[in-house]
């Protein structure tokens, strides 16, 4: 599928994106290849598949016999649960914000107010 520049125009202004004639075309054929590709999964017969509502079933997430109401993570993945021995000082997350403010991060409005 063909980007005429209006649209790659909209789509930056969109994403908020600024860039030059050479970051035009590599962004311009990296889309193109992306929109071809979504265009190719379009394509698949997908009759008679179900529609997959999670990544893992339930049994997967919180088998029976769970310990101490934790439950075994499925193979691969980790356990959800907070290890507070990596958890890190406020006084090191306040060296690391960009803004901080009445112990929260503060960060750059992304939103206008305008409809």
């Amino acid at each position: 599928m063909l980007l005429d520049d209006a649209a790659l125009d909209h789509l930056a202004d969109l994403a908020r994106l600024e860039f030059d004639d050479a970051e035009r075309g590599a962004l311009r054929a990296d889309l193109e290849r992306l929109l071809d590709y979504l265009a190719h999964l379009q394509s698949v017969d997908v009759t008679g598949v179900a529609p997959m509502t999670r990544p893992a079933t339930l049994d997967e997430v919180a088998p029976d016999g769970a310990e101490n109401g934790a439950p075994t993570p499925p193979p691969g993945l980790r356990s959800d649960a907070i290890d507070e021995s990596r958890q890190l000082p406020i006084e090191t997350l306040e060296a690391l914000a960009p803004g901080w403010s009445e112990g929260r991060f503060r960060v750059a409005r992304t939103v206008d107010d305008a409809p």
